[in-house]
């Protein structure tokens, strides 16, 4: 039953994407679209491509730098891994609880830790796209600005508060104790409650050390900061000429947009907003859509490799 449910609700947002897509497309002209893609420049695509594995690769040290137990390679994998899983799976938090299991498995005892550095690197990796947001904004004369920026501060001050609030050294006292009674209470779901315990554990060693998370938020900001070069260096390909300060923003909304989990991989919600975000500086929304699909077409290539690494493993573990 349950997997029924879950088949429904993958098969009702993969629906949705195309619905979004289709609606985007109906609403374009096709032989514009096909004229922009036959001249897009393929020196463009090959530096995009270049750059995105470059910031997939400080995403992967910036994982190194909160899990130093493990190889810089193997997290590198997990990496790809992930990205593939937040392809097929709606939502990109589904991708982050895919990493986590992968990466978990065979970690010798440290799989509560290696879900704890999981969830801080994406509570920063959060705050760095928080971060190139509100740059956009605060270089960008849009009326309402101040408002969007009010709002994205407090987004960062609620997650801020929640992880101070459970790496707290009397929240966390008051947690191991309250989870080991629940041990010795339900023996059957011991395992479980240890988890937990080492998932909170790793978040007090987190918290305890500032230097790390310090530089694990720079390699964030210069992830998300490689992301928008990308985007723009799409944008010149695509004769597309707005102020450079409001990719910053338009890509932060979007970023933030797409971990919603009502389509799959973001697709239809992430080009809707690209080509109205567009439409307020004369874009054609053509060019809009060619631009958020180009920047759609990397993760799907970042996702196939990652689909080929578990190809690999599943083929190795079974012969």
């Amino acid at each position: 039953m349950k997997k029924k449910v879950t088949i429904t609700s993958l098969f009702l947002r993969f629906f949705f994407s195309l619905l979004l897509v289709g609606s985007l497309v109906y609403k374009v002209s096709l032989s514009v679209i096909i004229e922009t893609i036959t001249v897009y420049p393929l020196k463009v695509v090959f530096l995009a491509v270049c750059i995105h594995l470059f910031a997939t690769g400080v995403s992967a040290l910036r994982w190194k730098i909160l899990l130093p137990t493990f190889s810089y390679i193997s997290l590198l994998k997990f990496s790809f891994v992930g990205q593939f899983y937040a392809m097929i799976l709606p939502g990109q938090i589904t991708g982050e609880i895919a990493k986590a299991y992968r990466a978990s498995r065979g970690s010798g005892g440290y799989g509560g830790k290696v879900t704890a550095s999981i969830a801080v690197d994406k509570i920063i990796g959060l705050m760095g796209v928080m971060f190139v947001t509100i740059f956009g904004l605060l270089l960008t004369d849009l009326p309402e600005k101040n408002t969007w920026i009010g709002s994205i501060i407090l987004l960062s001050l609620i997650f801020v508060t929640i992880f101070v609030f459970i790496s707290n050294d009397y929240i966390h006292q008051k947690t191991q104790k309250l989870l080991q009674k629940f041990e010795v209470r339900f023996l059957n779901f011991e395992k479980i409650f240890v988890f937990i315990k080492e998932v909170f554990e790793g978040f007090k060693q987190y918290s305890s050390n500032p230097k790390t998370l310090l530089v694990s938020l720079f390699l964030a900001v210069l992830f998300q900061a490689l992301a928008v070069l990308i985007i723009i260096i799409f944008a010149i390909g695509l004769n597309i000429h707005i102020p450079i300060q409001n990719y910053f923003w338009i890509f932060g909304v979007v970023s933030l947009a797409v971990m919603l989990p009502i389509t799959v991989a973001g697709l239809g919600v992430r080009e809707g907003l690209f080509v109205y975000f567009l439409l307020q500086f004369n874009v054609p929304p053509e060019q809009g859509l060619i631009l958020s699909l180009s920047v759609f077409s990397l993760q799907v290539s970042t996702a196939c490799i990652g689909g080929f690494l578990e190809l690999i493993t599943f083929y190795k573990n079974r012969f």
